[in-house]
């Protein structure tokens, strides 16, 4: 009789033993979690950047395109020295024709509007800089061209054989989300600072707009990867946020890293771990007050599948609950947390501006 009780108990616990709750306790807050962003325009990659994503204490923005729209417009094409205007706006139009940056973009789509729907140029021998300089030899002439340094707003200056002939000026429209979002992550905890290749009046007219205090003007791609990487050595989650070519390698660093899609750059998006499939800047808080929510459930699984499986053991050891009692706490444990992380899927967080 007693070596058939010790068989029973410990048939009880081997039952209850089964980890069966504490092993779903994580895919499935993780599944149900990337589901629900899933269908309001947000790609999580992996519940890496999740977990990362509840973490983050600094925000870090790239300007153009991302706090921005990034329909960028050439606002005047001013020519000096008595310079052809057609022929030098031709000029640059055949030299920003190589390039992939929304700056080039508008200044071709400015010189067809204003040459007739017609590019004849063509750039030859085209060298370009990370610092955003394009060479090239057009019409047997050396044309350059560069970022403008002293510029109140976003330009670029046009030289031909050494000589400044033109100053090209950019506008660009804040997005009208961006302002909510930087307050929201600032009630949140979280240290917003805008990393920006443009210069620094630019960069301050957007950062006054949205309200945020921390700016880095005419950075190069490694220049922001520096900034991250010294936030990241100072013990900080980081999080990037960007759009373009040149923010590929920040997103790659940085913690967790938000790409907005609406522009299609195929470099941010595979770079990123979270993409945002509209512009709605207001999502990003969002998201982190739910990742938030998510741990939280994740933890919440995980303690609730333990107590019940010590709870168990001990009565089973002890010979107050048979094995089928063992088996029917076992699977009730697992539904309980099924049916926690269950409630993530149909979460409001995401909708919360």
């Amino acid at each position: 009789t007693g070596f058939a009780e010790a068989v029973v108990r410990a048939t009880t616990i081997l039952v209850i033993f089964c980890p069966c709750a504490f092993v779903l306790a994580t895919p499935t807050a993780i599944s149900a979690a990337i589901g629900n962003s899933a269908k309001r325009g947000i790609l999580v990659k992996s519940g890496e950047a999740l977990e990362a994503l509840s973490k983050v204490e600094n925000m870090f923005f790239d300007k153009t395109g991302t706090l921005t729209e990034g329909k960028v417009t050439v606002s005047k094409f001013e020519v000096f020295n008595r310079a052809d205007e057609k022929q030098m706006l031709e000029a640059a139009a055949a030299l920003e024709k190589t390039s992939a940056h929304p700056l080039a973009h508008a200044v071709i789509k400015y010189a067809l509007e204003n040459l007739n729907q017609k590019i004849g140029k063509v750039a030859e021998n085209v060298t370009s800089e990370t610092n955003g300089k394009i060479r090239a030899i057009v019409d047997g002439k050396q044309y350059e061209i560069l970022k403008a340094q002293d510029s109140s707003s976003t330009a670029s200056d046009v030289f031909e054989n050494g000589e400044k002939v033109a100053r090209i000026y950019f506008s660009d429209t804040v997005r009208p989300t961006s302002k909510a979002a930087v307050e929201s992550l600032k009630a949140m905890g979280c240290q917003c600072c805008i990393l920006s290749g443009d210069n620094i009046n630019s960069v301050k007219e957007v950062a006054k707009a949205v309200g945020i205090e921390s700016i880095h003007a005419n950075l190069l791609p490694q220049d922001k990867l520096a900034i991250i990487s010294k936030a990241q050595e100072c013990g900080k989650f980081a999080c990037m946020c960007g759009d373009g070519v040149n923010d590929a390698p920040s997103l790659a660093t940085a913690n967790v890293s938000i790409a907005i899609a609406d522009l299609k750059n195929d470099i941010a998006l595979n770079s990123a771990q979270i993409a945002l499939l509209n512009a709605d800047l207001t999502k990003i808080p969002a998201l982190l007050n739910f990742s938030r929510q998510v741990m939280k459930t994740i933890y919440a699984n995980m303690t609730f599948s333990i107590v019940i499986s010590l709870v168990g053991i001990i009565l089973g050891a002890a010979g107050l609950i048979s094995p089928v009692w063992g088996a029917l706490l076992h699977n009730v444990s697992s539904v309980t947390v099924v049916g926690n992380s269950a409630r993530l899927l149909y979460s409001k967080a995401l909708d919360r501006k």
